[in-house]
């Protein structure tokens, strides 16, 4: 059985908890019976390779059924039924749960649909005092959790027109460093900046309108000869709903210190890259400007919205507000001959900025990218170049790769979905990747992960499907080409899969460190020792 849900790692209507983004309920069957969708086998996987052969008819196969699964509704498959309650064991400690449904019931709130809420990633605020929650019903829920008493609240809730729909998932959030505006990110191709406090949305950009996704048919194939293969065709093959169609999946923020960009229509620009990626398998650069003051009241962020409108002018402050920009700087994606391999051809899940080049002055920023396709691409973001890639196994879910900026040189993990590893790659002087080892988890605690995060110069988190739990595991300094992982803990027995993780609070005297896993709809709090 183990072997079998490893092989059907191309849909998520085989794998039983498979993180996919699926279309409607009326267009797909996810019955027991819908097993046979795609049919794969042993040897369909022996020549599946994106490296030798990316654009073979398999491989536009594979990327035709996948689109036509592509939609606005985040599926899950099968739950599992544990005949046993969730238990943490080992140096993990389960300290509450908190469950979105019962809270939603709690306040008597309607949403499109109780048994379809799924968290989609989860992140804590820089104060640790609050929680931001990517739903699957479109909503950016901001939840204020009492560590003490373990009581949770819906503080905010983030939602507006252009995300209000009935198959618009939010996909991934991201808390600005100060503490009070939300990036989220959205399958209708939208990405969003939140003022929290005021529930407003201050910025909003359409990603349709900036990708390689857009157009015509004819005008997709002048721009990339690969449309045939990364973009079906309007056919009946592929829903009405998702035809030419960018899902916004994942998104990080650059850190260190700002950049400055030459523009051809204007004077140079200073702020700090943020960097998408989405179904189409484009990530798309930005440039964010922000106001030095974020002072202004509700009032003043609406009155600078409506500037230009007929409305009264803005004060000082909301001017400050209005002055905010995303400028859309570069597309980064596959740049169309079929005998190389410099761009994704499927799904990008997930994107992490690379350490500061500091001999560079911190002008030369590169992040990293990984996908459906099995490639972690490196990319020049300020120009848009593919400088080296490497093959990381397949990945599903936007907390896939993580960066351990502290080790010297830093480390690059990656959860290998298919094959239940974590990939240990290490980032060179001069900006090259350079592939370590696996760390493989035992047989008898075998996992398919969506997600890990790195904990401390030791540890990290593993959590995904196959079976249902997170597991905290031994990361040594030197990994061999293959190295069996030692289990510290872990979190088991859970209904669904864990889909996204996120450190909390550190307590120094106790050296002891909160986790955060999010399972379905409900997030479970974990505390776990570490190193003084």
């Amino acid at each position: 059985i183990l072997l079998l849900n490893r092989l059907m790692f191309v849909s998520g209507l085989q794998a039983p908890d498979h993180f996919a983004y699926s279309s409607n309920a009326a267009n797909v069957d996810v019955s027991d019976d819908s097993d046979s969708a795609l049919s794969y086998t042993a040897a369909d996987e022996e020549d599946f390779d994106c490296s030798d052969t990316p654009f073979s008819k398999r491989t536009s196969d594979i990327i035709k059924n996948q689109n036509a699964l592509l939609g606005s509704r985040a599926s899950f498959g099968r739950p599992g039924t544990p005949s046993r309650p969730v238990e943490a064991n080992g140096v993990l400690t389960l300290t509450a749960t908190v469950d979105l449904k019962s809270l939603y019931r709690s306040m008597k709130r309607a949403v499109r649909s109780v048994t379809d809420v799924h968290i989609l990633c989860c992140r804590y605020s820089p104060d640790k005092e609050s929680i931001a929650l990517a739903m699957s019903t479109g909503e950016v829920e901001v939840l204020s959790f009492d560590r003490r008493t373990k009581d949770a609240q819906i503080a905010y809730t983030l939602l507006d027109k252009d995300v209000n729909g009935e198959s618009i998932n939010c996909t991934s959030v991201y808390w600005m460093p100060n503490g009070k505006n939300i990036l989220a990110t959205y399958t209708n191709g939208f990405v969003k900046m939140w003022h929290v406090s005021s529930k407003k949305a201050v910025l909003s950009r359409n990603e349709e309108h900036f990708t390689l996704a857009s157009g015509t048919d004819e005008a997709r194939a002048d721009r990339l000869p690969l449309a045939d293969h990364v973009f079906p065709k309007r056919d009946s093959d592929v829903p009405p709903s998702h035809q030419a169609r960018r899902q916004t999946l994942c998104l990080d923020m650059a850190g260190g210190p700002p950049v400055t960009v030459d523009r051809a229509d204007g004077p140079p620009a200073t702020g700090t890259l943020l960097v998408t990626g989405g179904s189409d398998g484009v990530c798309i650069v930005w440039l964010l400007q922000e106001p030095h003051s974020d002072s202004a009241t509700a009032d003043e962020l609406e009155s600078a919205q409506n500037t230009g409108r007929g409305t009264k002018p803005p004060t000082r402050a909301a001017a400050k507000h209005s002055s905010r920009q995303l400028t859309h700087l570069v597309n980064c994606h596959h740049k169309g001959n079929k005998s190389t391999m410099d761009g994704h051809v499927m799904k990008v899940f997930d994107v992490k900025f690379a350490p500061a080049d500091e001999g560079q002055s911190g002008q030369r920023r590169l992040f990293f990218s990984s996908g459906w396709d099995g490639m972690v691409f490196v990319w020049d973001a300020l120009t848009g170049s593919c400088l080296q890639s490497v093959q990381s196994g397949i990945v599903c879910g936007n907390q896939c790769l993580d960066v351990d900026s502290g080790s010297s040189p830093p480390v690059l993990v990656c959860a290998d979905h298919h094959q239940g590893l974590l990939k240990v790659m290490r980032w060179e002087d001069g900006g090259r990747l350079t592939e370590v080892g696996d760390i493989a988890l035992s047989q008898d605690r075998f996992t398919m992960p969506y997600c890990c995060k790195l904990l401390g110069p030791d540890k990290a988190l593993l959590a995904g499907s196959n079976p249902h739990a997170l597991r905290l595991i031994s990361r040594p300094f030197d990994v061999q080409s293959y190295q069996e992982a030692h289990v510290h803990g872990s979190l088991q027995h859970l209904p669904n899969a864990v889909t996204s993780l996120d450190l909390g609070s550190l307590d120094k005297v106790h050296r002891k460190q909160t986790l955060l896993a999010a399972s379905a709809s409900t997030l479970f709090f974990l505390d776990t020792q570490v190193r003084s």
